[in-house]
């Protein structure tokens, strides 16, 4: 799946001029955490709850210096410190590193840049125009909108087995020749050792999720690899 599948076409967007009780307006009435900030459809940045928690009209300015912090910041720092939390327009205080997709990012990729910049959304782009906005929440409703495994799919054991087996060898995190398979009228028999519980359970839910397997009987004992050394 891609963007375009599950992003929101409907932009709630601020201009530069847009002042900062506007914008904290905009985040409590649609419950959103951060707007994209868009100039004649071209987009400037993004402003958002980040962007506002240090502000002179709730008290929490000077929270964001400190007299250690000031010895080694120069006072052009400093200033833009005090703009950030004086200023009454999205220009001053609004993020202009944004981090964006476009229409054929996969979900994969966003989730991973949604994970890395720790942030809820992600602007898509074509041809420098916001065209949609991609959320976490976006993602969770593809997860929720995705049909349940058929566990009822019917396959031949053989076939199920060597799909085990396979997916066990591809897999990096196992080894593959440990753990021996078994498959009889759709059920895996895992037999075998295991050198954690990570991966036991990893290639126990890898083996469940074949197509075709109906339930996954897991006999394998744990390996002590203490004693190896001794």
């Amino acid at each position: 799946m891609y963007a375009q599948d599950v992003m929101t076409t409907r932009i709630i967007s601020v201009r530069p001029k847009t002042t900062i009780r506007e914008v904290a307006n905009l985040l409590v009435l649609h419950k959103i955490s951060a707007v994209p900030v868009i100039s004649f459809g071209r987009l400037l940045g993004a402003v958002g709850e980040n962007d506002l928690l240090h502000r002179v009209e709730i008290s929490t300015e000077n929270h964001i210096r400190t007299w250690w912090r000031d010895l080694f910041t120069t006072s052009t720092a400093i200033a833009r410190d005090y703009v950030k939390c004086h200023s009454s327009y999205v220009e001053d205080v609004m993020n202009i590193n944004v981090t964006t997709v476009s229409s054929t990012t996969t979900l994969a990729d966003i989730a991973d840049l949604l994970e890395a910049g720790r942030v809820k959304w992600l602007p898509v782009l074509e041809n420098n125009r916001v065209t949609g906005i991609v959320t976490r929440s976006d993602l969770v409703r593809a997860l929720a909108s995705k049909p349940v495994l058929n566990r009822s799919f019917m396959r031949a054991d053989s076939t199920i087995q060597d799909d085990v087996i396979s997916s066990l060898r591809d897999a990096n995190w196992t080894i593959s020749g440990s753990t021996r398979v078994k498959v009889s009228d759709g059920i895996v028999l895992l037999e075998g050792t295991y050198r954690c519980e990570a991966e036991r359970k990893a290639s126990a839910i890898l083996a469940e999720n074949i197509r075709g397997v109906r339930h996954v009987d897991d006999r394998r004992e744990f390996l002590d690899l203490s004693f190896a050394a001794f």
